[in-house]
């Protein structure tokens, strides 16, 4: 998964199919943010590109994922990315 967050204008981006690594990451990512009523976060995800085919991706759509509701912590981070899978996986069928 490339995970790219940016937040008031400064963009950090991950790719690992790692989940540990990933939770990690975004852990420290919100965590050194001072949140406020005017801090702006857009979280934009993709799929890792897979040389060998033998390690799966997380998400099996090749369409960037946005995620359309506000975010400012882990938990909601991760809330919202399991309701943006889910409304993927209810369109796929």
């Amino acid at each position: 998964m490339i995970l790219r967050v940016e937040i008031d204008g400064i963009l950090r981006t991950i790719d690992s199919r790692d989940p540990e690594t990933l939770a990690r990451w975004i852990i420290e990512v919100f965590g050194d943010v001072q949140w406020t009523p005017a801090t702006w976060c857009r979280v934009l995800v993709s799929p890792s590109w897979n040389p060998d085919g033998k390690r799966p991706d997380w998400i099996p759509d090749s369409a960037f994922m946005t995620l359309p509701v506000p975010v400012k912590s882990p938990e909601e981070l991760v809330a919202a990315l399991g309701e943006r899978l889910q409304e993927f996986r209810d369109t796929a069928h």
